[in-house]
């Protein structure tokens, strides 16, 4: 993704996040270099973000395309627990219910709401969406 690098030696000491300042002007970078990247050639992140995440009209110069997949990552063990293992469904449940408890802020678009469609999958966030667009 954009905070993917393949600098050496790690961490990170190219001038892409040398500042370490996630800005604008930071993805807009990013996203410029990704677009542009020779695929034969690029590194794996670049590869990935352009084949993963982003769909068939961006890239070849264009910054902008018309699908994009986001992922949210959570860590094992949660706070006050002792390891992934230690009562496992419950870590997961506490996940499950900061997941809906975030999902209008999560996605409110401003503007752009009802006219970006957003999908949901994995965990209650579907089920969530759902039932929060029934009447």
């Amino acid at each position: 993704g954009i905070l993917e690098c393949n600098c050496s030696p790690q961490p990170c000491q190219c001038s892409d996040t040398a500042t370490m300042k996630l800005d604008d002007e930071f993805v807009r970078v990013k996203l410029f270099k990704y677009a542009n990247a020779d695929m034969l050639s690029a590194p794996q992140p670049t590869v990935d973000f352009r084949m993963g995440i982003a769909d068939a009209a961006f890239g070849s110069g264009s910054t902008f395309g018309r699908a994009l997949r986001s992922e949210f990552k959570f860590a094992l063990p949660l706070e006050g627990y002792a390891n992934a293992e230690d009562r496992y469904p419950e870590q997961i449940k506490q996940i499950e219910e900061w997941l809906v408890d975030k999902i209008d802020a999560m996605f409110d678009f401003g503007d752009l709401n009802g006219s970006l469609n957003v999908w949901f999958d994995g965990y209650l966030l579907l089920d969530a969406y759902i039932l929060r667009e029934l009447p």
